[in-house]
């Protein structure tokens, strides 16, 4: 059987009680302010200021305020009905969770190889026909390409992480199709989500769901690329062909690119936000929550994986594989599980502050723009606290890059507020000199919703080119910033 230490302090905890959560960053009023309340997704119920057990919060004007001390006790953060903070909400319902790595010596792959030993163990059992799985493409190098596994060396081809989205649920039908039974699947959360949702409400395909058994073996996931963004982005930037990268991982908040040279490129997963598909920005599954076994690298030492059973079949087949040697399993404790916890969080906290991005075209005025009566200022928004006066921008600038080969700006503003801002007019202008303005671009927009962010594009003159970025509503300015073609080239 496996290594599991019965005592009670190895055991892992179902749930982020009070005790876990209190004391803690997370904990503090400012992390509900800065999530639910400033995002506009407060339904001033109420709740945090009837549950704060120091009395520290008021509402004002249908917004909790802090009026008194925070002493980060957690109350208010896990009475909020749009929160997530217990284990089941951020990470789904589970057996038991597993330290895991691969006892195989033909297994060489990624992090602990548990995948890859599960699917060798399975089909040299007999209790799989096949597994669909996703390996690189022979020909666009790192481009997904999901395939039917039916021997070893297929599924040893496999191993390893690719960092964009696969199109696997249709090589599963067609496995069904072809006269395989017994399955397993292994995708990321969206892909799993697909089979679970097939399997519960088969409309259309009960014919083929009648006559198969699936495994699913999920994959934790925070973000998939675009793969055209990011081939892009390795050839262009990093003049990397895609073809020399041997391998590709993230660690640390960082995007790592090994050369066959054993050369690494590393890059900030921030800064590669942009190349993310625009589904991940909706999506809140960090750990395959649908799936009967979901693994991951995050929260294990260099060489295991994370391991979180969630049905009895998961819990069974991995046990098998332990006992037979293919594996080899320790258990989690609560502290080890945090990472996991934490990642989740950040991933459930997109569901908080949905960026509908918006794209807005300009439009270039047939006259001179009139002379503009001056409008009082109101670009930072000053609030008092307990800790004193906060100061914060009602607008930002989120980001600012070259596209369209370079040919156009495009600038992303995002709405601050916490609250919906109507009738905001948008000036750009291309400044010639410190005073003059020899172009310019205006729009409206309508409706600005908090947390929103909103694209805008226009013209790349030349490389010494500035541009004025003025954003203005009926009360005043919100935004004046200067934005500088040759800051841009440099970045």
């Amino acid at each position: 059987m496996t290594e599991i230490n019965q005592e009670e302090d190895q055991l892992i905890s179902y749930r982020l009680s009070k005790r876990k959560l209190q004391g803690s960053k997370e904990a503090k009023f400012a992390t509900l302010k800065k999530q639910v309340i400033d995002t506009g997704l407060c339904s001033a119920c109420g709740a945090c200021v009837a549950s704060c057990v120091e009395n520290a919060l008021e509402m004002i004007n249908d917004r909790p305020r802090l009026t008194g001390k925070c002493t980060a006790c957690g109350v208010c953060i896990h009475q909020c009905p749009k929160t997530k903070t217990t284990v089941p909400q951020l990470i789904g319902n589970f057996i038991e969770a597993f330290r895991a790595k691969s006892l195989l010596s033909e297994v060489t792959g990624q992090d602990g190889g548990v995948v890859t030993s599960l699917l060798i163990y399975l089909l040299r059992e007999g209790m799989i026909d096949g597994a669909v799985l996703t390996k690189k493409d022979e020909i666009e190098y790192w481009k997904p390409k999901p395939i039917i596994a039916t021997e070893e060396d297929q599924i040893l081809a496999s191993s390893g992480s690719i960092y964009s989205q696969s199109s696997a649920v249709g090589k599963l039908l067609e496995a069904i199709k072809s006269g395989l039974n017994s399955i397993a699947f292994v995708g990321c959360p969206c892909n799993i989500d697909a089979v679970k949702k097939m399997q519960s409400s088969p409309y259309g395909l009960v014919r083929l769901f009648m006559r198969s058994s699936v495994l699913k073996i999920g994959l934790f996931c925070m973000d998939a690329f675009s793969y055209d963004r990011l081939r892009h982005f390795v050839e262009e930037v990093d003049k990397i062909p895609m073809e020399d990268i041997e391998k590709m991982t993230i660690s640390k908040g960082k995007f790592h690119m090994i050369q066959e040279s054993g050369e690494s490129i590393s890059h900030p997963v921030k800064e590669m936000d942009r190349l993310r598909a625009s589904s991940c920005h909706y999506c809140v599954d960090f750990s395959s929550e649908n799936a009967d076994i979901s693994v991951g690298s995050v929260g294990a030492p260099e060489g295991y994986n994370t391991v979180l059973v969630r049905t009895g079949l998961g819990l069974e087949i991995l046990q098998d594989a332990a006992d037979n040697g293919y594996i080899k399993l320790q258990p989690i404790t609560v502290k080890q599980l945090t990472p996991v916890l934490r990642l989740a969080n950040l991933k459930k906290v997109q569901l908080y502050t949905v960026n509908r991005r918006r794209s807005f075209a300009f439009q270039v005025p047939s006259t001179l723009p009139a002379e503009r009566q001056p409008l009082p200022s109101r670009e930072i928004l000053v609030e008092k606290g307990v800790s004193g006066i906060r100061k914060r921008r009602l607008v930002r600038i989120q980001s600012t890059n070259l596209v369209d080969e370079g040919r156009s700006i495009q600038v992303t503003l995002q709405n601050r507020s916490g609250k919906v801002l109507e009738r905001v007019q948008v000036r750009i202008t291309l400044l010639a000199g410190e005073l003059f303005e020899s172009h310019n671009w205006e729009t409206t927009i309508r409706e600005w919703f908090p947390a929103e962010a909103l694209d805008f594009e226009f013209p790349r003159f030349n490389d010494d080119s500035e541009y004025m970025v003025s954003l203005t509503d009926t009360e005043g300015k919100l935004l004046t910033k200067k934005v500088s073609v040759a800051e841009l080239l440099q970045k």
